[in-house]
């Protein structure tokens, strides 16, 4: 939840910064994008290891 906050706020920033030109703005997003994608990739590789613990605790 903390990380979710840190990044509306920079997303709000952004923003502002984005009124001076496009292209800046087409490069926030990008980086954004960036960002967003690598969280998703980090929680699957969480829930991949937490899968792999159940199912070796199962086993032994």
């Amino acid at each position: 939840m903390r990380v979710r906050k840190r990044h509306a706020i920079k997303i709000r920033d952004f923003k502002k910064y984005a009124k001076y030109s496009e292209k800046h703005k087409a490069v926030i997003i990008g980086v954004l994008r960036s960002m967003a994608i690598g969280e998703l990739l980090l929680n699957l590789k969480m829930v991949m290891l937490k899968l792999l613990i159940i199912r070796i605790t199962i086993r032994s």
